[in-house]
């Protein structure tokens, strides 16, 4: 099966993914740190704003779920946050109020969804500042694609802002779907009247190109040319065009649990998801349930949420050569990956 019919397939609603193989910085807003007091009058210096795109390292968006309405719809309250390896520190990139954004948390816990973090990274702009709304689940208004502006603090919906005509002989009202990030930071989405992509500028607010195919978004880059067949491949993250982490089965159909394994180079059965490279998980880790694996795309170390013997989540380095032995990334905060939900890209 064509990756991009199953990405497409996978976000019947909200779509999603980022190029997490890219060496370039992305455009991330500084995160200015308050200053502090000392019981006297006298103030102590500010500690020095950390600028996430300064370095590389994992991203992770959190759900804080709110009330659900009469609807069935649930608000969500999201945080995007970046972690320094090398440091140590969890910096907030993007904060999303409460209300801004609904069905955030619907796919998570869900393992059999393929490459699902990799996938959720197109569902937010380059800059973290914008996101598609809802994230997953079912529209708040059918045929809608809309989106939440950080910077203007309100939701828009892209029905209501591109011009269409009215009255009593015009054509039904627009229907989009399947919303999602371009490369170039365009919201990419389907006309369902006209079954062509369009692609809304929203510093423009107006469509600006259009396509036959859908456009790829990020994800799409780490695969190369590479294809995964079917879903059962259980893909989990993509490493590189070459290699991936998915559920693992043997000859004997016996889960073999998440293992490094090679691209498929050929859609014929023995090799359908590609041949077994690489165990890495160590033989007892507790794993999360949810997003717990990612790469670094400069070296193709892959590293993992794991929980701890004090429950705490805690985040590993693996060792390919003794999988019993990985690194502990140490935290400044040990609970700073308490909440940390799922990883989407590393950036």
């Amino acid at each position: 099966m064509d990756f991009r019919r199953v990405l497409t397939a996978s976000m019947s609603v909200a779509v999603l993914a980022v190029g997490c193989s890219k060496s370039e910085k992305s455009t991330i807003p500084m995160v200015t740190a308050p200053s502090t007091a000392t019981a006297t009058t006298t103030t102590t210096q500010a500690r020095p704003a950390v600028d996430p795109s300064s370095f590389h390292g994992p991203v992770f968006r959190h759900c804080t779920s709110g009330k659900m309405d009469s609807s069935g719809a649930q608000d969500e309250a999201v945080t995007v946050k970046k972690l320094n390896v090398e440091t140590g520190d969890m910096v907030t990139i993007a904060e999303y109020p409460m209300g801004a954004l609904s069905h955030c948390d619907i796919m998570t816990g869900t393992p059999d969804a393929q490459f699902q973090g990799q996938l959720e990274r197109s569902l937010f702009s380059k800059d973290y500042k914008r996101a598609i709304d809802p994230m997953w689940g079912t529209v708040k208004r059918i045929g809608e694609v809309a989106y939440f502006d950080l910077a203007k603090g309100q939701r828009i919906s892209i029905n209501d802002v591109i011009p269409h005509a009215t009255g009593d002989f015009a054509p039904p009202s627009p229907s989009f779907s399947n919303g999602y990030f371009t490369d170039d930071d365009l919201i990419g989405f389907h006309d369902d009247s006209s079954h062509r992509w369009k692609y809304f500028d929203t510093n423009k607010l107006a469509v600006v190109r259009e396509s036959s195919e859908r456009e790829p978004a990020g994800i799409d880059s780490p695969m190369g040319s590479a294809k995964l067949p079917w879903d059962g491949c259980k893909g989990l993250w993509v490493i590189d065009s070459t290699r991936y982490i998915r559920t693992y089965f043997d000859e004997n159909y016996v889960n073999r649990g998440p293992n490094i394994v090679s691209m498929p180079r050929s859609t014929e059965p023995s090799n359908a998801c590609g041949d077994l490279i690489q165990p890495f998980l160590p033989e007892h880790a507790k794993i999360e349930l949810k997003q717990p694996f990612t790469s670094d795309p400069v070296d193709g170390s892959v590293y993992m949420l794991v929980e701890g013997s004090d429950g705490l989540t805690k985040f590993y380095k693996a060792n390919l050569a003794d999988p019993n032995q990985p690194t502990k990334i140490e935290l400044k905060d040990p609970r700073a990956l308490v909440h940390s939900g799922i990883i989407m890209a590393w950036e």
